[in-house]
């Protein structure tokens, strides 16, 4: 919760209700942007995290549009949730060398192999 505030207030917005020293001097955002998520003086007002809805529509397009630019929001992001799930160490590695790949063991007949590249 104090890292979605901290993301919060550096995408120029504040938490409802959250009187820290973090959300205080929130500096100013868009006044569009304002007024479409109830923010009067200029920073986007935003609800604590325990009281975000994931399926409220509304809810989290705010939340999408106030943080999907932020740098750290993204290096969050990247460096938790997709490079752990992508990049993830195979316990079981295969390889095989040139002689292994040529030979009767892969492959009962074949045209030809060298091993090494053609000129």
């Amino acid at each position: 919760a104090r890292l979605f505030a901290t993301w919060v207030v550096q995408a120029g917005g504040k938490v409802r209700g959250d009187l820290s020293a973090a959300t205080r001097e929130a500096p100013g955002g868009d006044e569009a942007e304002a007024s479409a998520f109830g923010g009067g003086d200029g920073a986007l007002d935003m609800w604590p995290l325990r009281l975000i809805d994931l399926e409220d529509i509304e809810q989290f397009t705010a939340v999408h549009v106030l943080l999907r630019r932020l740098p750290s929001v993204v290096s969050h992001y990247l460096s938790r949730i997709v490079f752990p799930a992508v990049m993830r160490h195979r316990g079981l590695k295969l390889s095989a060398s040139a002689q292994e790949l040529g030979s009767a063991m892969v492959f009962p007949r074949r045209l030809g192999f060298s091993g090494t590249p053609s000129e």
